[in-house]
C-alpha cells in the first residue's frame, strides 16, 4: 500500500534518461535548485521507494517518483509559504537598494554583496528575502534570475545568481565540484590568538536538529569530510582577537563557524556556536563573517574573480582594534 504522505508520478517514455532536477523543473516551472537540494536532504523525494541524494540522477521509463505532499505544495508555489502570507509589496526604494548591491554582472551571472540580516530565502519570521527580489533583476532578460547557492542571513558578502535556467544548471555543477572549479574566500574575526599564522582544519561535520533548532557538530564517525584553510592577517593584543582570511575546500553548512569554534577560536559575535566566549566588550553583537572573493574557474571559457568590499561595520571594527587591511593583499592564489 502506497504511503499517503507522498504523491507518486510514473515516469513516461519521453523522460527516459532525463536528469531528476531537470524533470522537476519541467513540471514545477517556478522551482529552483536550492529548493530541490533541500527536499533531497529532507528525504522528501524518493525513486522506486529509495532515498535519492543526487539531483543529477537520470530517470528511467517506468520509475516511480514519489514527492511528499508537503514539498509538492512548496514546489507548486515556492514564493508563498504555507501560512497564506499576503502578497509582498515592494517599494521603488527597496528595489533600487537591492540593485545597488550588485558588484558584478555579465550575460550569465549577477553577483550581489549581501548585507547583514538579509535572508537568501524565505522562512519563518522572514518577510522578504533576496529570492523575493530576483524578479526585479531580470534587466533585459525574460527569465527571472535563479539562486545557485546561499549564505547565512547574518553572513555578508558575495552571493551569485544565474540569469536563466541553463546558466543555473551549469553553475550548480561548479558548486558541487567546489575544490576543482571554485575558490570561496572569506574574511572573519575570531576570538583569541592563533599559534600558527596559517593552517588547515580537517574536521568532519554533521547537521542535527535538536529541540527544533538546526545546528552543525563535529562527528568523526558519521560526519561528512570538511576542510578549511586559514591565514592570519592581523592580531589585536588589547582585544585578543585575530583577523583571518579563510578558504573553504568543501561546502558544509556553517563550516567556518564550527571549524573555528572547534579549534578554540569562535567567530566574533557568533553566539550560536561560540556562546559568551564569542563576544568582546565594545565590539558590537553582529557576526563577523564576510564572503570576500569568489573565483570561478574556466566558466564558459573564462576565469571570473568577484570581490565584495567589507561592510562599514566590519571596517570600523578593524579601525577600533588597530588592525590594517590591504585590499590588494594576495589571498590563496
Amino acid at each position: 500500500m502506497k504511503d499517503s504522505r507522498y504523491k507518486t508520478i510514473i515516469i513516461e517514455d519521453k523522460y527516459e534518461s532525463l536528469r531528476l532536477d531537470r524533470f522537476l523543473s519541467s513540471i514545477f516551472p517556478n522551482v529552483n535548485n536550492i529548493l530541490i537540494q533541500k527536499a533531497l536532504r529532507n528525504k522528501d523525494i524518493l525513486i522506486n521507494d529509495k532515498l535519492i541524494k543526487n539531483s543529477g540522477i537520470k530517470l528511467n521509463s517506468g520509475d516511480e517518483l514519489s514527492i511528499s505532499n508537503f514539498i509538492s505544495k512548496i514546489f507548486n508555489n515556492p514564493k508563498k509559504d504555507l501560512n497564506n502570507k499576503k502578497d509582498l509589496v515592494f517599494t521603488d526604494k527597496e528595489v533600487e537598494k537591492i540593485k545597488n548591491l550588485i558588484v558584478y554582472k555579465d550575460d550569465a551571472i549577477i553577483a550581489i554583496n549581501k548585507p547583514f540580516g538579509l535572508a537568501v530565502q524565505s522562512g519563518t519570521k522572514i518577510e522578504k528575502s533576496l529570492n523575493d527580489y530576483l524578479k526585479f533583476l531580470k534587466f533585459e532578460n525574460e527569465e527571472n534570475p535563479r539562486l545557485i547557492h546561499r549564505i547565512d542571513k547574518d553572513t555578508t558578502g558575495i552571493l551569485i545568481v544565474g540569469r536563466n535556467r541553463k546558466v543555473s544548471e551549469e553553475l550548480n555543477e561548479f558548486f558541487k565540484e567546489k575544490d576543482n572549479k571554485l575558490d570561496k574566500i572569506y574574511l572573519t574575526i575570531a576570538v583569541g590568538r592563533f599559534n600558527q599564522n596559517e593552517g588547515v582544519i580537517d574536521c568532519p561535520l554533521i547537521k542535527k536538529v535538536e529541540n527544533g533548532v538546526e545546528k552543525v557538530y563535529k562527528d568523526e564517525q558519521n560526519g561528512k569530510k570538511a576542510l578549511t584553510l586559514y591565514k592570519v592577517i592581523g592580531y589585536s593584543q588589547k582585544y585578543n582577537i585575530t583577523f583571518l582570511a579563510v578558504k573553504i575546500l568543501t561546502g558544509r553548512t556553517h563550516q567556518i563557524r564550527v571549524h573555528l569554534k572547534e579549534i578554540g577560536h569562535p567567530i566574533l559575535c557568533d553566539g550560536k556556536y561560540g556562546g559568551k566566549k564569542s563576544f568582546v566588550e565594545g565590539l558590537g553583537d553582529k557576526l563577523f563573517l564576510h564572503s570576500y572573493i569568489l573565483r570561478i574557474k574556466n566558466f564558459r571559457g573564462k576565469n571570473i574573480e568577484i570581490k565584495a568590499n567589507l561592510p562599514e561595520k566590519f571596517k570600523s571594527t578593524l579601525k577600533i582594534v588597530n588592525i590594517k587591511f590591504n585590499e590588494n593583499l594576495s589571498l590563496f592564489e
